[in-house]
Order: structure tokens, then C-alpha cells, then sequence
């Protein structure tokens, strides 16, 4: 009987195949591709709330005095320098050239100046749902390039991302058979050309594990799902169970290498 038993066991790990399988908790990709951020520096004036926004509404009005009188300086010097050189013009050919530089000069500033001053706005780009990262308080500074939100219009093809276990990397190389989608307790089988693998590595800080970010592409309005829970099963070809196993074997041996070095970095850090 033990002989059979054991028999039995070596053919099943030899002779029976079941597929990889990987879930990836996924998210709207804010970051990448729906981030609002600001493109000037300024004070909060009007902060927006979260909801439906149509297109061209104000999503956050900031202040700056500094630029509003750089700008109406600007102004002023533009039309003393064209004034300078309608005055010159006709007379002195050199004086005529260095007023003509100096209008180009003041006009690039007001450009630059009236560029900025208009970031000072940022408005929705279309019909969608904004939904702010934080409240902002009115007088609140914020720099360029501050993110205050996340904005998803009510059109186009929703993009998806989360971090992909690194382990199954080069099965995900290989080629995935059946990629699917579950969001809000129902199912969507994606096509393999709509996933794709980000190639920069990350670091998770508290176990140490390095994934890879996981992209997908799904057909329905962001702002529709914006809300929705979903995740990503990523099936590969089956393969024989002595290779299940072999895999589960690794995965362990490399969670206890990780552990060891967090543990030994923590050490070095106290």
C-alpha cells in the first residue's frame, strides 16, 4: 500500500498539470495618468469639493499677489518700450535696433509672466469626476507641480496599474494564457495585449519584496469605476505539480533570505 501511495504521489507530480495563477490588487492609475497638479504656485482662494465636474469648471482657484504685480510691471515696461520705439524709429537705426530688442524682450517676460498667471486656474478638461487628494484650506501655499487630486473623465478607456509579484516575472514573459478582470463581484476577460509590465523595479519598505508595476487597459469610462475595487488574475500555462512545488520551495527560501536582511539592516540602523 505505501508503495502505491508513493507511486501514485511521484506520477501526480509528474504527470499532473495546473496553471499558474497570480492575483494583482489593481487601481485607477492616478499617478500616471489621472493626477491634477498645479502649474503654478500660489495660495488657495477656492478650493473645489469632490463630485461631478463638467468641462471647463474650476477645479482649484489659487492667489498670488507677487505675480499679479510682476505681471502688471511687465505690462508697463512692454508699453514704455514700444513707446521708446516708436519714438526712435524713424531717427537713429541703432537706438531703433536695441528698443526693438528690448520690446521682444519685455514681450517673451509677459508672456511668461501672463502663462503663469493663467495656472493659477486649473480647470477640468472635460466632462468627469474630480476627487481631491486632501481638503485644502483657503490660504493654503501650494508650490508647482503640487498634486491635489485625481480627475476621471466621463469618456475614453480606463487604465489600470498595481504591483506584480516579481516571481512571476518571466512567466509573465513567457506569455499569460487568460487574463481577467474582477470588479465589483463580476468578471472580465481582458485581452493579453491590454496588460503590459511596467520595467521599473520598486521596493516595498516593510517586507522587502520587489515587484513590478502591472498595466491594463479596460474599455469604460474611468469616472464609471472610479470607486470600484478590483483585481487582476493573471492564469499561465499548467504545468506539472513537481514544478508547483519547486516554486512554492523558492518562494519560501526567499521570504526567509528578505526577513534575514530586514532584520539585519535593522540592526545596523539601531
Amino acid at each position: 500500500m505505501r508503495a502505491f501511495v508513493v507511486a501514485g504521489l511521484i506520477l501526480g507530480l509528474l504527470f499532473v498539470k495546473l496553471p499558474f495563477r497570480t492575483t494583482v490588487p489593481v487601481t485607477l492609475d492616478v499617478a500616471s495618468r489621472y493626477q491634477v497638479t498645479t502649474a503654478s504656485r500660489g495660495y488657495v482662494v477656492a478650493p473645489r469639493l469632490s463630485g461631478v465636474t463638467d468641462a471647463g469648471a474650476v477645479l482649484l482657484q489659487l492667489g498670488n499677489p507677487a505675480l499679479r504685480d510682476r505681471l502688471i510691471l511687465a505690462r508697463t515696461d512692454l508699453a514704455g518700450s514700444n513707446l521708446a520705439y516708436e519714438t526712435v524709429r524713424g531717427d537713429d537705426p541703432a537706438k531703433a535696433q536695441a528698443a526693438q530688442q528690448a520690446v521682444a524682450t519685455n514681450e517673451d517676460q509677459v508672456v511668461i509672466l501672463e502663462t503663469q498667471n493663467a495656472g493659477l486656474a486649473l480647470q477640468a478638461p472635460r466632462d468627469g469626476l474630480f476627487v481631491p487628494h486632501r481638503q485644502l484650506p483657503v490660504g493654503t501655499f501650494l508650490d508647482s507641480g503640487s498634486a491635489i487630486g485625481a480627475f476621471f473623465p466621463d469618456e475614453g478607456i480606463a487604465q489600470f496599474s498595481g504591483a506584480f509579484d516579481e516571481r512571476y516575472y518571466d512567466k509573465f514573459q513567457a506569455g499569460p494564457d487568460m487574463i481577467t478582470l474582477r470588479m465589483a463581484g463580476s468578471y472580465y476577460d481582458l485581452a493579453i495585449d491590454d496588460v503590459r509590465l511596467q520595467s521599473t523595479v520598486t521596493l516595498d519598505s516593510q517586507s522587502g519584496v520587489r515587484s513590478y508595476t502591472l498595466k491594463a487597459s479596460y474599455a469604460q469610462a474611468p469616472s464609471e469605476i472610479a470607486h470600484l475595487p478590483a483585481t487582476i488574475r493573471v492564469r499561465f500555462p499548467p504545468a506539472p505539480l513537481w514544478m508547483h512545488a519547486q516554486f512554492m520551495g523558492q518562494k519560501i527560501v526567499a521570504n526567509f533570505r528578505e526577513s534575514q536582511l530586514l532584520d539585519r539592516q535593522k540592526l545596523l540602523e539601531n
